[in-house]
């Protein structure tokens, strides 16, 4: 539900399903609908989470100086350290009027919108029309909730990636919307990383003979495994160049011997086969023969 507090309303958490446990109170000032400070504010909280989760207050829809003069009224009850003022507000004279009335409540105050908007006004040459965003919707960028969610969910998606890339963090695979598996240089880095851009939370892992498939592949959902193959000859071709690239940078190699054998990948090739025969509800194999790029 929305969490869009008129004037006089309970706190409450940005998170409804969360109770406050933070002895700190944020109260969010919009002039449109409060979205834009709420999405801003949950992801800075994000950074701060192993300190609680604060109480937050969000007033939408404040136009007037009588609604900012009550809800300065409501801050001035509050200990300095203790409390904070979140808002997005643009119209000149509410931003003028809430500076003035923070520094004479001495009330710890952030406009979102003030630097921003001196910041892109000296970018276009020009001065800020100070309208509220919900009222601008027929303008030449149509904000839409939606595609901050897309964009905040596949950051996210981005940054799961990088953590669980080549088998790291395997606790945190039940998290995952997938994981990737195949033989080394196969392109499991490459789908992994595509998939995230995505949205997709996937991790990855290089399997081989000499090292054992980790407990947790085997603990998550079958359907959730995908399978990735290639063509011998075009692996062997792969594992040849990385090696190629890596002494003509003359950058160390721990690679074992016969990484890029053909026998030495028969052999990886037959034991991958044989793993996918004893785990038939896995997904693929799927040929990356030619989709494969420098990675993976």
């Amino acid at each position: 539900t929305a969490l869009v507090a008129p004037l006089g309303t309970r706190a409450a958490s940005l998170d409804d399903t969360r109770a406050p446990t933070l002895d700190k109170v944020v109260f969010i000032v919009s002039d449109g609908t409060g979205e834009t400070a709420k999405l801003v504010m949950s992801k800075l909280l994000v950074q701060y989470s192993d300190f609680g989760v604060p109480t937050v207050k969000v007033f939408g829809q404040v136009t007037k100086q009588e609604q900012l003069n009550d809800i300065m009224q409501q801050a001035g009850t509050f200990e300095k350290d203790q409390f904070l003022i979140f808002c997005t507000l643009v119209d000149p004279v509410l931003c003028d009027l809430m500076e003035q009335m923070a520094k004479t409540l001495d009330i710890r105050k952030i406009n979102l919108m003030t630097d921003l908007l001196k910041s892109v006004g000296d970018w276009l040459g020009s001065s800020a029309r100070g309208i509220p965003g919900d009222d601008m919707l027929g303008g030449p960028l149509k904000t839409q909730s939606a595609v901050n969610a897309n964009f905040f969910k596949m950051a996210e998606a981005v940054q799961f990636v990088q953590q669980h890339i080549s088998g790291l963090n395997q606790q945190d695979w039940p998290q995952a919307d997938v994981v990737i598996v195949g033989l080394g240089r196969s392109g499991t880095e490459v789908v992994a990383t595509y998939l995230g851009q995505l949205g997709i939370r996937a991790a990855c892992l290089s399997i081989s003979p000499g090292e054992p498939v980790p407990r947790e592949l085997f603990l998550m959902p079958p359907e959730k495994v995908v399978v990735l193959s290639m063509e011998l000859e075009a692996l062997v071709q792969r594992r040849k160049n990385q090696l190629l690239e890596l002494e003509r940078r003359r950058a160390p190699s721990f690679f074992e011997g016969g990484y890029a054998d053909r026998e030495r990948i028969e052999f990886e090739a037959e034991f991958m086969s044989d793993l996918v025969r004893k785990n038939p509800e896995w997904r693929g194999a799927l040929d990356f023969t030619h989709p494969a790029g420098d990675e993976g």
